[in-house]
């Protein structure tokens, strides 16, 4: 079965039964209707169309479709390294980086142990890098 690169956390993931879900049939468009970290659709691709009512998620999605690049997200991934590193406890507030919504909610789920459902915590812990390999 394809493989396909997880993008971020979500709490309510369907990732884990993805694969034990039939491949969809023929399609115009796929929709998932609670898009989240977009595991469905990211596995099975062509067009489609996802959903959401977390308006940080819509942000998101929006970021990563329209303005997200390799090279800027490597580069967010050195900003979230270097605030790290230069903070006391290791432990800063992803709000110290100015970002606008859709890369400060990137930053958030992957960074924040916190899953982006339950977007509760501001924290960035150094276990946790962005994944933008």
């Amino acid at each position: 079965m394809k493989q396909f690169p997880a993008l971020f956390r979500y709490s309510g993931n369907k990732r884990k039964i993805v694969p034990l879900l039939r491949r969809p049939p023929r399609h115009k468009r796929l929709v998932e209707g609670y898009l989240g970290s977009g595991s469905f659709i990211l596995r099975y691709g062509g067009p489609a169309l996802g959903m959401d009512i977390n308006e940080d998620i819509v942000e998101l999605w929006r970021w990563l479709k329209d303005e997200a690049t390799p090279k800027s997200l490597r580069e967010l991934r050195t900003q979230v390294d270097k605030l790290v590193e230069e903070t006391e406890d290791h432990k800063p507030d992803v709000r110290e980086l100015n970002l606008a919504r859709g890369p400060e909610t990137y930053v958030r789920v992957n960074c924040s142990g916190v899953y982006a459902g339950q977007l509760s915590s501001w924290i960035l812990y150094p276990q946790h890098k962005l994944p933008v390999d």
